[in-house]
């Protein structure tokens, strides 16, 4: 069910009788400002009764588990799993157990529009959806997420976060941090199979140089103005699993692994991943400027789109066994190869430059 732009909506049920939805399982409530997504006050008796009080009326039935008072009336949504809502229907309510206890079976929710004074995620956020597997936060003026606070809560209450394998970041310009820069051990991020950033525009690294991903698949970056480089070395060991990798618009990137003065220079290898896209990147200069070795025994494609700088993939020549061309467009006759990676870079760069 969605309910999207509806200004004069109050309700979405609006006699005093009971509803059941049994089968719905996703609610989307964006830009309705006269919808209230909880009733204003609420409180349970016993495992089966629950009243509801507004200021006309107080009304007490029995109602199946996992019922609330929903939509600004009496609704259950017993199979709930996705909800998308913006922040003001959740504020003020994490700390009642009875409103949120319906949200314990989410499985994604979508929260944009933070008010300015919310500078920081609340730390207690996940604690109350332990079956969470994607939380997506848009459009909003938070400046730190804090990931690993909420590790620190899962430590407390080990049910919460241990699902959560899709993490989902957009509009966000004020955002600083995802985690604070001294930390190392992250569980949600070491449980994370997908990380997506756009446009978070003050976003300077998105994890500190310890930090890994040891599960992560897809990983997408675009219109993150602030980095300059994506991950660290000893991150980029840890992306055993990682399948996909894309970053776009990003127009301070100038690599994408970065040099480490005080790491030893070992290889790097990128066992899984077989697409790697770089497009939009004006001053991308190579994908890593270092001496590391980097070996790709799955990697099948590469796209690498208006990156007028990129002048060498890696020092020393990457080993990409199963790869015979970048594509440098979107139709299917913009390929080059010449032999390897590197010469293959190298060429289209003095290609530009003539």
């Amino acid at each position: 069910m969605n309910l999207l732009c509806l200004t004069n909506l109050s309700s979405f049920y609006s006699t005093s009788g009971f509803l059941e939805c049994p089968s719905l399982k996703i609610i989307e409530v964006v830009e309705c400002p006269n919808m209230k997504l909880f009733a204003s006050t609420f409180s349970k008796e016993q495992d089966s009764c629950m009243i509801v009080e507004d200021k006309e009326k107080k009304i007490s039935v029995k109602v199946p588990d996992l019922t609330v008072a929903f939509l600004g009336n009496m609704i259950a949504v017993p199979r709930l799993e996705e909800l998308k809502v913006e922040w003001n229907n959740l504020k003020g309510k994490l700390n009642d157990n009875n409103q949120l206890e319906f949200l314990s079976r989410l499985k994604l929710i979508e929260l944009s529009g933070f008010e300015g004074e919310y500078a920081i995620l609340p730390p207690n956020l996940l604690q109350k959806l332990p079956k969470l597997e994607k939380l997506t936060l848009s459009d909003a003026a938070m400046e730190e997420i804090n990931l690993d606070e909420l590790s620190i809560l899962n430590n407390e209450h080990p049910e919460s976060l241990a699902l959560l394998t899709k993490l989902m970041l957009s509009k966000l310009p004020n955002l600083k941090h995802l985690v604070r820069d001294d930390s190392q051990l992250v569980p949600v991020l070491q449980n994370l199979e997908d990380l997506e950033a756009f446009e978070c525009s003050r976003l300077k690294i998105l994890v500190p140089p310890l930090v890994s991903f040891q599960n992560l698949t897809n990983l997408q970056v675009s219109k993150c103005d602030g980095l300059i480089n994506l991950i660290t070395p000893s991150t980029a060991r840890s992306l055993v699993q990682l399948r996909r990798m894309k970053v776009k618009d990003c127009k301070m990137m100038q690599e994408i692994v970065a040099i480490v003065s005080d790491e030893a220079e070992y290889e790097i290898c990128f066992s899984q991943l077989e697409h790697l896209e770089l497009e939009d990147l004006p001053c991308l200069t190579s994908f890593c400027s270092g001496s590391y070795g980097f070996y790709f025994p799955s990697l099948v494609e590469v796209v690498v789109i208006e990156c007028p700088n990129m002048n060498n993939f890696a020092e020393k020549v990457p080993i990409t066994p199963n790869l015979n061309n970048v594509k440098t467009g979107s139709r299917e006759f913009e390929w080059e190869w010449e032999g390897s990676l590197n010469n293959t870079i190298q060429a289209l760069f003095l290609e530009k430059w003539r």
